[in-house]
């Protein structure tokens, strides 16, 4: 390349810009990566993404303005998309998408507060596989909606409590009942929870859990011999999976 060329291609500061960018992307990595998430990292990534793309533009722009041009406007009509009004999802596949998005997480180590598969915890599990399953069936069915859903559910962390307590309008309380083996075969749909430790049901008997005490996300049929399945529960759903909300 021949020296006029380089000095078109830069810039002053373009070589420091661009190595803030990359620092700034190894960041937010080990960020989503951590398994443990705080509010102040789920701002950190909100605001690096944000950056990230606009650093994009900034470093592409001197060489391909077409390109970095296109990559604002990718930005705009992203963003603008989202904020469209969407529609009531249709419940069968989302349901399905979450069922197969909490198998996902099956094996996973138990971790306190945890959030991926690194290390998950019960209310972790069931809030992120729902976060899969609406960002999955948001980008397939074109509905900005569930998007919106699923940041809110990821913006929002709220425990067990919260979620039987309907949290920001995230779950519907359906019936108690005297413990889940208790309850009587039919009456549960899959993706349906448990206002105690939050299991998720999955169908034909069987619930998954991240299990304090075996350490793990594992599958357990019914009737279990298992503290969690002998005491009084309320039986909750995710509102998006409520078809008479």
């Amino acid at each position: 390349m021949s020296e006029a060329r380089q000095r078109k291609w830069s810039w002053p500061g373009h070589h420091r810009t661009a190595k803030v960018w990359w620092i700034l992307l190894a960041l937010l990595v080990i960020v989503v990566l951590y398994p443990v998430t705080f509010r102040f990292l789920r701002v950190f990534t909100v605001a690096a993404g944000a950056m990230l793309w606009l650093g994009a533009a900034d470093l592409v722009w001197p060489r391909r303005p077409g390109v970095a041009a296109a990559i604002l406007l990718a930005g705009v009509l992203g963003a603008v998309w989202v904020c469209l009004p969407g529609r009531s999802p249709a419940v069968d596949p989302l349901r399905e998408a979450y069922r197969n998005a909490l198998l996902r997480y099956d094996g996973t180590r138990y971790l306190w507060g945890g959030e991926n598969r690194l290390g998950i915890d019960c209310s972790g599990l069931v809030r992120k596989a729902m976060i899969a399953a609406s960002v999955r069936t948001s980008l397939q069915t074109a509905n900005p909606r569930l998007l919106r859903t699923a940041f809110d559910i990821w913006w929002h962390d709220c425990s067990a409590k919260a979620l039987r307590d309907e949290y920001r309008g995230f779950t519907v309380r359906r019936f108690q009942a005297g413990s889940i083996n208790a309850i009587a075969e039919g009456t549960l749909t899959p993706g349906d929870l448990d206002d105690v430790h939050v299991l998720a049901y999955l169908g034909d008997h069987t619930w998954i859990e991240a299990d304090p005490g075996i350490n793990r996300v594992v599958q357990v049929q019914t009737p279990a011999d298992n503290p969690w399945f002998a005491v009084p529960v309320q039986i909750i759903r995710w509102r998006e999976l409520d078809p008479f909300p």
